[in-house]
């Protein structure tokens, strides 16, 4: 009652002061601003209502859509608001707490090692050379740390939040829901910035800065809708009402259509994976010959402009590569980028150069090329190769905790089938990897941060501890 009576006097209090700053500054977007303190507060009464949220907008959580000040924005406010209250329940009630796996530093490891290298290499960057945006005189340590340490660190603490907030939840299933519209919600994007701005198909297939304004790069959603495909496919398969299962039927139909109208071959190669495997796993091999039948019919059928990015390919217009290496169209100049940095690796073969260690490249410096365009290249340059095998282990055994936790007979079937769709998610993500993202956690890897708030919430019973025997002279006795 007491917590209540709380949370209804700092609402009012909150309400005054938005009322006090829009008078004063005049603005309305005053509200936008600091409306997410009322989350915030909400989370201190149940911290799971921040994660809820956290959950749905996960993957539009970096972009320009979310109001944000000095790049402090919603995203951030609710991680922080869901980590306070969780501290505050924590120190109310002490409930168990679902502790970050020690494989975690199978990442955070090479990571921090990456970012210490990288901070020591950034005073030998001549002026034009790039850290996401901006210029060398621009970029700073702490920027350097903020961009590609700190930032990509909310997405652990999201999945240990997650796993924490399932823990303390009586219905497990219930998660799905969020999980399900968090993977709709950057559809509902794509097509609503198109429809809004009047976009047409030749201007976003010449054009990759349109939908890269909102602060997501087209390869970007692509990776975001394919791998937000699984977990509506297998919410299908466990749905009993006719009813739900249309409906999430139509939302993997929208999700189909956002990712053609991003352009992005990855993409659109990473679902057909997630199709591929979903299919198999599920035994539903007319479903894969009929999908065989209905491709040929729909790319005859599909506008001209989609077709030709399909099977063709274009040139990448931010890099300018594509359009500048005719005989190498069909990667869109990607493959000649990989000949031109595979040197980069024997110059630091066992340290590599540090996060983003790209830049420290002939080809960055020339600015012929500012991003690598394959996952393990980008990975071996940065952190050389003991490092770069630590992360692959990584993402190899968290592969195998989902196919573990997909088969596990002691949790639930909603919960299996997060753990399917996890590792489906996985493999799809290392053929998306074949020519986009990066192995540092970002905005393209959301919908495996939020399915891996589940896996660490079932750790324990996906990887077991053995109890080993300790003999002595007169018994064993068995030690954890």
């Amino acid at each position: 009652m007491i917590a209540a009576h709380l949370v209804t006097v700092g609402l009012i209090a909150i309400a005054i002061i938005l009322g006090l700053l829009t008078s004063v500054i005049n603005s309305p977007w005053v509200l936008f601003l600091v409306t997410p303190f009322f989350l915030v507060i909400l989370a201190l009464k149940d911290f799971r209502i921040a994660i809820v949220v956290l959950v749905i907008i996960g993957s539009i959580g970096q972009s320009r859509l979310l109001p944000s000040f000095s790049g402090f924005n919603v995203f951030n406010y609710l991680v922080l608001g869901g980590a306070v209250g969780f501290c505050a329940n924590w120190f109310l009630t002490r409930p168990p707490i679902v502790w970050p796996p020690r494989a975690l530093l199978l990442l955070l490891v090479p990571m921090s090692l990456g970012l210490l290298n990288g901070i020591s290499n950034l005073s030998s960057l001549p002026p034009g050379a790039e850290l996401v945006s901006g210029s060398a005189s621009e970029i700073r340590a702490i920027d350097y740390m903020k961009i590609l340490y700190a930032r990509p660190l909310l997405y652990v603490f999201l999945a240990l939040l997650i796993a924490n907030s399932i823990r303390a939840s009586k219905d497990v299933d219930r998660w799905l829901i969020p999980i399900v519209i968090s993977a709709f919600v950057p559809a509902l994007v794509v097509i609503g910035t198109i429809v809004i701005f009047d976009l047409g198909l030749d201007a976003l297939k010449s054009n990759w800065g349109l939908l890269g304004s909102i602060g997501l790069h087209k390869n970007s959603l692509g990776g975001i809708l394919a791998l937000g495909l699984a977990p509506i496919l297998f919410a299908i398969t466990v749905t009993q009402r006719a009813g739900a299962r249309l409906v999430l039927l139509g939302l993997a139909c929208t999700v189909v259509v956002a990712l053609f109208l991003t352009f992005s071959r990855g993409g659109v190669m990473a679902a057909a994976v997630v199709w591929l495997l979903f299919c198999l796993h599920q035994k539903r091999y007319a479903w894969l010959i009929l999908s065989g039948l209905i491709i040929p019919l729909a790319l005859i059928l599909a506008p001209s402009e989609i077709v030709e990015r399909l099977t063709l390919g274009v040139g990448d217009s931010e890099s300018g590569i594509g359009s500048q290496r005719a005989d190498d169209e069909l990667s869109a100049g990607r493959f000649w980028i990989w000949m031109q940095l595979l040197p980069e690796i024997a110059k630091r073969p066992f340290i590599g150069a540090g996060l983003s260690g790209h830049m420290w490249s002939d080809l960055a410096l020339s600015g012929t090329a500012i991003y690598p365009h394959n996952l393990t290249l980008s990975t071996l340059i940065d952190l050389g190769i003991p490092a770069a095998i630590s992360v692959f282990t990584f993402y190899i055994l968290i592969t195998v905790g989902f196919f573990r936790l997909s088969r596990l007979d002691s949790v639930s079937p909603t919960v299996r089938a997060l753990g399917a769709s996890g590792w489906i998610m996985m493999l799809a993500y290392f053929v998306f990897g074949l020519t986009n993202s990066d192995y540092i956690p970002g905005k393209e890897q959301t919908p495996i941060w939020i399915m891996l708030g589940v896996l660490f919430r079932y750790w324990g019973s996906v990887f077991p501890v053995k109890k080993v025997q300790v003999w002595s002279s007169s018994h064993a006795q068995p030690i954890a």
